[in-house]
Parts: structure tokens; C-alpha cells; sequence
């Protein structure tokens, strides 16, 4: 009762809680797992929603929210072979193709591994409507590789591209003035300052 009060009033870290107290009392009961499983995953909670997604693939190997838990987990502790096997070992479908290619790639930038995070990448601007997550991401992973002057040139392609949106403008903003570019940064907030929606990062950026 406490976690379905908890669930109504939108807090997800307090059903979070009643739903493992619950489970405690009935371990072998799937919904109330399912349950706790979910608001786990809801609230943030990556250890406890692992911890529980062992206990879900056990029964449904392929459980796709599950194995996708427990990928994240996995580059939590930078373990970037068990993020990719987890993913891997979802159920197929149009999910596991999206997750499959993000996941695997930052894994494989995660090991070092540029080469396989391109071939990742390139598998994922493929498939339709997926062209811009690719670009973006491109351009994050390229940043975390440390390879500056094609991080530069991704983000500049994909706002060239897809256009200003609040993440894109924010991450490129905030890798120009990490190297040094406060001038350049600048001059990307004022291009785009008409932008309404824009206006929260704007602000942040030019204090």
C-alpha cells in the first residue's frame, strides 16, 4: 500500500523502497519484482535495479529492460566486455538495435577501442531516423577519446546538420570553453540566442 502511495505521488525513490520491503516478505512473488524492478530503475538506483534484474533474467534470459540494467551497471564499474555480452543478450527487436549500437559503443570507447565505437556508430546512422543520436554521439565519444579536432569538427557537422537543439548547443559550448575557446563559445550562444528554447543553457553559459 505504502509503495502504491508512494507510485501515485510520483516518488520513486520511496516505492522504490515499500516495493523491496514487500519483496523481502514475498521474494518469489514476479509482480511485486517486476514492481520493485521498475521503480528501481525509475529512481536512479543502478545497483539496486541490478541487483534485481539477476533475479528477472533468471526466469527471462532475454528480458530487455533487465539486460540493459545490467549493461549500465557494467559501465558503472568500467567493465566494458560484460556492458557489451549483457547487451548482446537481449531480445531483438527495434529497442535492442538503438541500445545494442549506443551501449557497444561507448563500451568500446570505455576499453580504448575507437576502431569498433566508429564501426558501432556507422551501424547506427544505417538505420533510419537514427542518423543525428549517431552524429551526437559520435562527437561525445570522439571528446572522450580525447581526439579534439574531430570532436570539433562532429559537433560542428551535426549542428550544420540537425540544427540547434538544448543538449547539442550545451555540449558543444561546454567543450569549446573546456579547450580554451571561450570566444568561440560565445559567438555559438549569440548565433543562436533568437532560440527561445535555447535560452536557459544561453544564459548559463555566458555568465
Amino acid at each position: 500500500l505504502s509503495g502504491r502511495f508512494a507510485a501515485d505521488e510520483h516518488d520513486m525513490s520511496d516505492a522504490a523502497k515499500f516495493y523491496g520491503v514487500s519483496l523481502s516478505h514475498e521474494p518469489d512473488d514476479a509482480t511485486i519484482q517486476a514492481l520493485a524492478f521498475f521503480y528501481s530503475t525509475s529512481s536512479g538506483d543502478i545497483d539496486a535495479a541490478a541487483k534485481l534484474a539477476k533475479r528477472l533474467v533468471a526466469t527471462t534470459t532475454d528480458d530487455r529492460p533487465s539486460r540493459l540494467v545490467l549493461a549500465i551497471a557494467a559501465l558503472k564499474r568500467e567493465d566494458y566486455k560484460t556492458a557489451r555480452d549483457e547487451i548482446n543478450k537481449s531480445a531483438k527487436g527495434t529497442f535492442t538495435s538503438l541500445t545494442v549500437g549506443l551501449v557497444d559503443a561507448w563500451a568500446a570507447a570505455g576499453a580504448g577501442d575507437a576502431a569498433r565505437a566508429d564501426a558501432d556508430l556507422k551501424g547506427l546512422r544505417a538505420q533510419a531516423g537514427m542518423e543525428s543520436m549517431a552524429a551526437f554521439h559520435q562527437a561525445l565519444i570522439l571528446e572522450y577519446l580525447g581526439q579534439t579536432a574531430a570532436a570539433d569538427a562532429a559537433y560542428s557537422e551535426t549542428l550544420k546538420t540537425d540544427g540547434p537543439s538544448p543538449r547539442l548547443v550545451n555540449a558543444y559550448g561546454r567543450f569549446l570553453e573546456r579547450n580554451g575557446r571561450a570566444a568561440d563559445a560565445s559567438a555559438l550562444y549569440t548565433k543562436v540566442a533568437s532560440n527561445a528554447a535555447l535560452r536557459p543553457i544561453l544564459k548559463a553559459g555566458q555568465n
